[in-house]
């Protein structure tokens, strides 16, 4: 008898990934400057999420499918230009996500073990990103 494998679903919302993942499916029903910074979101969150897991060497395969394969298909499958000025804005998603942390008395430097290299690295990916596109 044949069992059908089903991965896990994300659902531990610490993770900035799992939120990605399912913020990657808003962006079909956006329009506008909503739609292009949520785009850029889910791009680099799993451009640092596939590079944090070849840095640590764990190639988990269905994790990279879900986490990130699969919310940077659908990233691409509906990216637009989109023209909009660069604004504070940009960076008030990332910053209300700090403050639920802090709020929920979760060490990010315990969370992320590379968080001090990480958090530069994602800001630099959003800005870039939202710049390019």
């Amino acid at each position: 008898m044949n069992n059908l494998y089903i991965p896990d679903i994300p659902s531990n919302f610490r993770y900035i990934s799992v939120i990605g993942f399912y913020v990657s499916f808003l962006i079909p029903f956006l329009s506008g400057t909503m739609k292009k910074m949520t785009m850029v979101y889910v791009f680099s969150i799993t451009i640092c999420g596939l590079l944090r897991e070849m840095y640590f060497l764990t190639y988990d395969i269905e994790k990279m499918l879900v986490y990130y394969v699969l919310p940077l298909t659908i990233t691409l499958g509906f990216y637009e230009k989109i023209q909009s000025e660069l604004t504070v804005l940009l960076y008030v998603p990332f910053i209300i996500y700090l403050f639920v942390m802090k709020f929920l008395n979760i060490n990010m430097t315990k969370f992320y073990i590379d968080y001090l290299f990480l958090t530069p690295l994602f800001l630099a990916c959003l800005t870039i990103f939202y710049l390019l596109t």
